[in-house]
């Protein structure tokens, strides 16, 4: 794929020496040559290649130590990048040049639309709804040196005379959107707010999405997702319309659900063998999900009470169509390297949601930029914390991976046992490091489950606020699989396996000093036995072996080697 930069021309208007400052900006878009009648529907286009045109637009950058924020207001209400500073990478897709397409069909509103990415409110139709190219009203809420908090702010007065009213059905609702953005001095998350706002006498039907088109950890002037990109969400199901049956086959069906599938292979992007929809199902409202990118080791994870927006929907195009696409060369051809991901009122398109006269429904969106996060276990608006207890067995340690929205403060790191006494297992202070990520080994003691405990509780804790995350860990889960034998001697060695990721064969090598009896076995990420690859006696010296995970899916899993009473682990990823 060529690299293909938009140019971003910056006016500054700003005080150096505020901790959080707003900045006025002018930036430039490419787009394929188009006007609009009157009531937002295509005139004309020109899909000739290379035949493209700037459009300016007015944003502003609000930026602290840690986040570069650009706020599109004119088009869309939208958050349209997202950098994250320590490491120097846009969390965003942004789309190099805008091409009209389903132009003159009924697949959305205004019978086209023209991606151009971020973060943004979509309502009161389903699909992008009414407002994604439309202005928003820009106004600054609150402003002092250690947070600014901005509105963008847009009202449905609008009504297309040629949908299709059994699709468009919701006309004019009068709903106001209100779609707050806060930076505050030294923390490292977007905090964002949606109101909503019914201004009718009466009861209204509407759809709202809030979508997200994520590349985290790209370039900033060319992002893009990588085949190493899974999808985050605690959910085991998925609901896929029947329109898409190539990215049905991809999962299996779960019986007696119609249109329902487990959520395996469709994780990974790579796995997407063609362009397609797919809903999160039966889910259990977690406040979490999000993308993480293996291959660069970044992510973005919103968190927000899903009670208030149980919908998520996943949209990705055709993994391998994207590579060979110079968008500025093809104009016919729209699909682009990313994930979409929304959050919506409904369930699903199509399905509505309430909004009672003259109430307001609010509710708030963290966005998080992860480092060296490869899974969750918990979230909290101020937290993500991921607890790995499989190398319990053979080193008596807990791996804890935390992201705090405050890394610039000292942070504690605390195992306790909980049971007839409660006492401190481990602890350790740090100071966070948001451009390497926070990974914490925690020794457990030897006799700690010859005490009555009912189960360990590890907690991250902010030293200077009043902010925490814990989650309790039961011992059999713990102790599923334990370690035989003592320490390992110097001359054995287990390596780490090769590829890795892999899909689905990999090779491990590992070297015995003398003839022993060996057992080479493969667990899962909890620390049950998976599959043992090997057990018998060996001769001195260097010995590889393979391991298939056709049969099991994605996921970390660990591998380890008993010889002659000694052993060692190594973790690994299998990525379908």
């Amino acid at each position: 794929m060529k690299n293909i930069t938009s140019i971003i021309f910056l006016i500054t208007i700003f005080n150096t020496h505020a901790q959080v400052i707003l900045k006025d900006t002018v930036i430039t878009w490419r787009t394929f040559e188009y006007t609009l009648n009157d009531d937002n529907s295509i005139d004309s286009f020109s899909p000739e290649p290379f035949d493209t045109t700037s459009v300016k637009f007015n944003a502003y950058i609000l930026e602290n130590e840690y986040l570069k924020i650009l706020l599109l207001p004119e088009f869309g209400g939208r958050i349209l990048s997202l950098i994250y500073k320590p490491t120097g990478h846009e969390q965003l897709y942004r789309n190099p040049v805008g091409v009209p397409y389903g132009v003159g069909q009924d697949w959305f509103y205004y019978k086209w639309l023209m991606v151009y990415g971020g973060i943004f409110p979509t309502l009161t139709e389903p699909e992008h709804g009414k407002a994604w190219l439309l202005p928003w009203e820009f106004k600054v809420v609150r402003q002092s040196e250690d947070s600014i908090k901005c509105v963008m702010r847009w009202r449905d007065t609008v009504e297309f005379k040629n949908a299709d009213p059994n699709k468009w059905k919701y006309g004019i609702t009068d709903i106001e959107c209100n779609y707050y953005i806060t930076l505050v001095k030294g923390s490292s998350v977007l905090k964002t707010e949606v109101e909503l706002k019914n201004n009718k006498n009466e009861t209204v039907e509407y759809e709202y999405w809030t979508c997200i088109t994520l590349a985290p950890g790209s370039d900033r002037n060319n992002p893009f997702c990588t085949d190493g990109l899974e999808i985050i969400v605690p959910a085991d199901k998925i609901k896929i319309p029947a329109w898409y049956p190539d990215i049905a086959r991809q999962e299996k069906h779960v019986t007696g659900q119609r249109g329902v599938y487990y959520f395996d292979k469709l994780r990974l992007w790579k796995n997407w063998v063609n362009d397609g929809i797919a809903y999160v199902w039966d889910d259990e409202n977690l406040n979490y999900w999000g993308v993480i990118n293996h291959d660069n080791e970044e992510g973005l994870i919103r968190v927000a009470d899903n009670n208030i927006t149980p919908g998520i929907k996943i949209w990705a195009w055709k993994f391998d169509d994207y590579e060979n696409v110079n968008p500025f060369e093809n104009p016919d051809n729209v699909k682009r390297p990313y994930v979409e991901l929304w959050a919506g009122n409904s369930h699903e398109f199509f399905e509505p949601a309430i909004l009672s006269a003259g109430s307001t429904l609010k509710w708030r969106e963290t966005f998080f930029p992860t480092v060296k996060l490869n899974k969750i276990t918990k979230a909290n608006y101020n937290f993500i914390l991921s607890i790995d207890t499989a190398g319990f067995f053979y080193n008596k340690e807990f791996e804890v991976i935390f992201v705090t929205d405050n890394p610039g403060d000292e942070h504690i790191v605390i195992i306790e046992a909980e049971g007839d006494t409660n006492y401190t297992v481990s602890e350790i202070n740090l100071m966070p490091d948001p451009r390497k990520g926070n990974e914490v080994l925690l020794k457990i003691p030897d006799d700690v489950f010859n005490n009555n405990i009912d189960s360990l509780r590890v907690k991250v804790a902010n030293l200077y606020r009043n902010k925490s995350i814990d989650v309790a860990v039961s011992p059999d889960k713990i102790t599923s699989v334990k370690e035989s034998g003592a320490e390992i001697a110097n001359e054995f060695y287990l390596k780490q396996n090769y590829p890795n990721p892999f899909n689905p064969v990999t090779n491990i090598e590992y070297y015995i000093p003398e003839t022993g009896n060996v057992k080479i076995v493969v667990f899962d990420a909890l620390g049950k036995e998976a599959e043992t690859i090997y057990h018998g006696n060996q001769i001195e010296g260097k010995h590889i072996v393979s391991w298939n995970g056709s049969q099991y899916a994605s996921g970390i899993y660990f591998y380890g080697i008993y010889y002659n009473g000694k052993s060692k682990v190594r973790k690994m990823i299998l990525m379908k």
